[in-house]
């Protein structure tokens, strides 16, 4: 049977229009990779990156138990991961935390800029996984008290001393005085719930008093771990946008994270190659003359 003009003019046009639906507006010298918002829809725990904003950074994040874990560790130069906080700096003699800038009164939720009200929260002790709290559920994370950011703490337990209602809430680092870290009078992480607002009392924090902002941790003491509320959406990046994994050479082995996404690009921070200089045969003799 002969095919009509109009017959192939119809083919012609159906495999051109099958064709352009594969054809992405990337450059084509780019290579993409997809990219998930969070970890919710991933079933292995271990490292992988992520994007939580359509247009926002990709960052090197840890899944744990389907929640997607803040590890700064993983961000050293904090190149990517303040660009989803309302602001930040480091506590007042460390560079091992991060709290938000004084001025800014945001709540955890808030501070963390991806969250929304529906969003669950954990917390992660020496950043292992991702577990809820006895006293919270899923809804807990973690801030410092003021010996972070103030010159003058409390010098007596805020629990026994009933200064606040946060006061007897669980310390998981800080100087504690019993097993249940209930009773403790510095804290750099104390579980609180995500939206716990932030009354900061200027005359508290000289006269030894007890106030609270939002922390996170630079060297895997201690991580919070949030889950949105929404499936996780896909989004197609070029390699030239994922950022080096600061992972110092020091801390755990990496295959202790679990599986290890391939398009992790991991900087150890030691050339585990080089060849360190022999200096023992260089000894220099002085004398009177040379002073």
């Amino acid at each position: 049977m002969a095919t009509t003009p109009l017959a192939l003019l119809v083919l012609y046009t159906s495999i051109k229009l099958s064709l352009s639906s594969k054809i992405t507006n990337h450059d084509t010298d780019s290579i993409y990779v997809d990219i998930p918002s969070s970890c919710n829809a991933m079933t292995q725990d271990g490292l992988y990156y992520i994007k939580p904003t359509e247009t926002g950074k990709v960052i090197p994040v840890i899944c744990s138990n389907g929640y997607t874990m803040i590890d700064l560790s993983l961000d050293l130069n904090l190149e990517s991961y303040p660009s989803y906080l309302t602001s930040w700096s480091y506590s007042r003699d460390s560079t091992e935390w991060i709290i938000p800038s004084l001025d800014d009164t945001s709540s955890f939720k808030q501070w963390w800029l991806p969250s929304d009200d529906s969003t669950n929260f954990r917390i992660a002790k020496n950043c292992l996984s991702c577990e809820s709290s006895i006293d919270f559920g899923d809804d807990v994370v973690y801030y410092a008290d003021s010996s972070l950011f103030c010159f003058a703490s409390t010098p007596n337990p805020g629990c026994t001393s009933n200064l606040n209602d946060d006061a007897c809430n669980i310390c998981d680092v800080g100087t504690k005085l019993d097993d249940t870290g209930r009773t403790w009078i510095k804290c750099s992480a104390v579980q609180m719930k995500s939206d716990t607002p932030i009354i900061y009392d200027h005359d508290q924090c000289v006269t030894h008093g007890l106030v609270y902002k939002p922390v996170m941790n630079t060297v895997r003491g201690t991580c919070n771990c949030y889950q949105p509320s929404t499936d996780a959406e896909i989004y197609q990046v070029s390699i030239d946008e994922l950022p080096v994994v600061t992972w110092p050479s020091e801390q755990q082995p990496l295959k202790a994270l679990g599986f290890i996404d391939p398009n992790m690009i991991i900087d150890r921070m030691k050339d585990d190659d080089e060849i360190k200089p022999d200096c023992s045969d260089n000894v220099v003799y002085l004398t009177n003359d040379d002073f």
